[in-house]
C-alpha cells in the first residue's frame, strides 16, 4: 500500500477551517498522471476560499487547495518531466473550447477549487492539461509563478497590439500587477506602477526593483492595466489614458464600481475585462520568467508545507508579496 502524503485541505466551509493533513496517496486514474509537488504559489482566490467569502460558496468542503503548482511527473510517458498544471480549463467540446478560448467555457473548472489541487506532496492531474516547462532548470519557487504570470499574459494580450515602445500604467503592485509589469517590460514597454498612498511600500519597492517607474502623475498612457480591484483606482486611471487607448482589468472587485462613461465615449477608450489564461499564455509567460528568474525570486517568500496555513494568513493580511509553499 502506498504511503500517506501530506496535503492542505479545506475541512469544511467554516472560515479558516483549513489544515495540513495526512491523506492517502492519490493514484492516477485513466488519463491522469501522478505529480510530485515542488512548489505551490498562494493567491487571493485561495484566501477567499479559506475565508468562505461571498462569491466562493461553490468551493466544496474537503478539497485540497493549490492551483499555482509546479512538479515532476511520476507516471506515464512524461515521467521525470517538470510541468505546471493548466489551472483553469474548459470542457473541450463547446464552440469556445474548439476555438481555443477554453477560459470562456461555461463549464470550465479550476484545480484546487472544483477538484483537488497541488498543495500536497503528491497529486494527480489530467495528462492533457499540463504545460511542460521549456526550461527544465527553472527554479521551483519561480516556476510556481507561471500560472499567475500566464494570467498577466492573457490580460496584456487583450490590449490589442504589440507592447514594444508603448507606455503602460499599472494600478496595484500585487502579484498580478508585478508580473504584468515584468512581462510588459520584457516585451519592450515602458511601465509606470501606481500603488495606494500607504501600506504597500515593500510591494512598490519590488516594482521599482523590477524596472518599473514610479508614478509622477503624467497622462497620455497608451494602455492601462488595473490589478488593484479598487474602483477608485480604475476611476483615477481612465482620464490618464490617451484617446483611442485601452484598459484591461484582470482584478476582481469586492463591490460594484461607479465610472464616468463619458470618459470612455469621448476618449474612445476601450475597457476590457480579462479572466484566467489559455495554453499559449503559459508559454509566453515562461519566456519572461526564464529570462528574469533572478529578479522575480525577490517577490517570493518561501514557506514549508507545515506552515501553509500561516502563509495563507500572511497573504490575507497582505504581509507578503507572493507566498510560495516549497516542498
Amino acid at each position: 500500500m502506498a504511503a500517506d502524503v501530506r496535503a492542505v485541505r479545506l475541512r469544511s466551509r467554516t472560515p479558516w477551517d483549513v489544515a495540513v493533513e495526512e491523506t492517502a496517496r492519490p493514484e492516477p486514474g485513466p488519463g491522469q498522471v501522478a505529480i510530485r509537488t515542488e512548489a505551490v504559489g498562494l493567491c487571493g482566490s485561495d484566501v477567499h476560499a479559506v475565508r468562505a467569502d461571498a462569491g466562493y460558496e461553490w468551493v466544496p468542503a474537503g478539497v485540497v487547495l493549490g492551483h499555482e503548482a509546479v512538479g515532476t511527473v511520476l507516471s506515464g510517458p512524461l515521467a521525470g518531466t517538470r510541468v505546471v498544471p493548466i489551472s483553469i480549463d474548459g470542457c473541450g467540446a463547446c464552440a469556445d473550447c474548439r476555438a481555443g478560448d477554453t477560459h470562456y467555457c461555461a463549464d470550465r473548472d479550476c484545480a484546487g477549487m472544483h477538484f483537488d489541487g497541488g498543495l500536497a506532496e503528491v497529486f494527480v492531474y489530467p495528462a492533457d492539461r499540463l504545460h511542460v516547462l521549456a526550461d527544465q532548470s527553472l527554479p521551483a519557487p519561480v516556476a510556481a509563478l507561471l500560472e499567475p504570470a500566464a494570467v498577466a499574459a492573457q490580460a496584456l494580450s487583450r490590449l490589442g497590439g504589440p507592447l514594444a515602445g508603448r507606455r503602460i500604467g499599472i494600478s496595484g503592485p500585487g502579484a498580478i500587477g508585478l508580473l504584468s509589469g515584468a512581462l510588459a517590460l520584457f516585451e519592450g514597454a515602458e511601465v509606470t506602477i501606481v500603488g495606494p498612498p500607504e501600506g504597500a511600500e515593500s510591494r512598490m519597492a519590488s516594482a521599482l526593483a523590477l524596472g518599473m517607474r514610479p508614478d509622477t502623475g503624467e497622462t497620455g498612457f497608451d494602455y492601462w492595466l488595473d490589478a488593484s480591484g479598487a474602483g477608485i483606482a480604475v476611476a483615477a486611471a481612465l482620464p490618464r489614458i490617451r484617446r483611442g487607448g485601452a484598459m484591461v482589468v484582470p482584478a476582481m472587485f469586492p463591490r460594484p464600481v461607479e465610472l464616468d462613461f463619458n470618459l470612455l465615449v469621448r476618449g474612445q477608450v476601450r475597457l476590457q475585462g480579462t479572466y484566467a489564461a489559455v495554453r499559449e499564455d503559459y508559454a509566453r509567460a515562461e519566456r519572461m520568467l526564464s529570462a528574469r528568474a533572478g529578479d522575480l525570486a525577490g517577490i517570493v517568500e518561501e514557506f514549508a508545507l507545515e506552515d501553509a496555513v500561516t502563509a495563507l494568513r500572511k497573504a490575507a493580511a497582505a504581509e507578503v508579496v507572493k507566498p510560495v509553499v516549497v516542498l
